[in-house]
């Protein structure tokens, strides 16, 4: 049973007015009136009152996590699901108003705010920059959900045109690459990935049911790693058993590699063309080339 935690408000005093009140009473209640113009109700707080279903510790805070920050989130489904840990999740930005030891309030929708478990929430950081060709997470601005996206110019810095790299590549398609390209990001949207290092929004591969499948990092405790698949289902993995996708990858024309297909990684698929400005490959395929990310394969 979910629960709703109400944030006090500031209490209005009402001035008890007769039927025969004098002018002074009419005056009182006027200027009462007028300082309560445009006051807002205060916003509520919703919160999961389930514990939390997965092994993995609930209040990891992930560097950059603060007050007015942009952050990535399950918005909405997971405080209002019966069963979180069934779930498929995207996640959307937001913005964090409160940061606690083991959970953080954002701003919901109009007048209901959200409480999450820390380990669900992907700040972005408020003060970085980026040059050309680093890899960003960051979210569909011109659109929605979480995308990690490559820099193609970085003329300003903190507000760099990228090429995003989780939309499908499909000309005939409203999300795709060709239709989005050398977007710029706002400043305080983005964090940059680095290459190899264990930081929320990288690329694993892990063997998942007997198949080597990519993960999307959520957060990462000192042996274990949150992470959703494919489907948005998120899982407890085995950090010692997690492969970390690089991000600076030197792919070539030629290189073998382990691309993604079908949901999992084939062996021996080659190569055929590099775009590296974009961060694409296409890797020639059993029936099919394949147009892919630079984070759906693996050298």
């Amino acid at each position: 049973m979910k629960r709703i935690v109400y944030v006090c408000a500031t209490a209005v005093l009402f001035a008890a007015v007769s039927c025969g009140g004098g002018q002074g009473n009419q005056n009182q209640n006027q200027d009462q009136s007028q300082s309560q113009e445009g006051e807002q109700p205060a916003a509520q707080t919703l919160t999961q009152s389930k514990a939390f279903p997965w092994d993995y510790p609930e209040g990891v805070k992930a560097a950059g996590l603060e007050a007015g920050c942009h952050a990535l989130v399950p918005k909405s489904v997971y405080v209002t699901s019966e069963n979180p840990a069934e779930e498929n999740y995207v996640f959307n930005e937001v913005t964090i108003k409160k940061v606690g030891d083991k959970s953080s309030v954002y701003a919901g929708d109009v007048l209901m705010d959200e409480e999450l478990p820390n380990s669900l929430i992907i700040p972005l950081h408020k003060n970085q920059t980026a040059k050309v060709g680093d890899v960003l997470l960051t979210w569909w601005q011109s659109g929605w959900g979480s995308q990690r996206a490559i820099v193609t110019d970085a003329s300003d810095p903190a507000r760099p045109k990228v090429a995003y790299l989780d939309l499908i590549w499909d000309e005939e398609s409203g999300s795709s690459v060709q239709k989005n390209l050398d977007q710029q990001l706002e400043a305080g949207t983005f964090t940059v990935l680095k290459s190899n290092e264990w930081q929320p929004g990288q690329s694993i591969v892990f063997n998942f049911d007997g198949s080597d499948e990519i993960f999307r990092v959520v957060s990462v405790s000192d042996n274990k790693v949150l992470a959703y698949r494919y489907d948005g289902k998120i899982h407890v993995l085995d950090r010692s058993k997690c492969t970390l996708i690089p991000t600076d990858q030197q792919l070539k024309v030629g290189d073998k590699v382990r691309a993604l297909s079908f949901g999992s990684l084939s062996d021996g698929d080659k190569i055929k063309e590099v775009d590296a400005r974009n961060g694409r490959v296409v890797v020639a395929g059993v029936l099919n080339d394949n147009n892919l990310s630079i984070l759906e394969v693996l050298k």
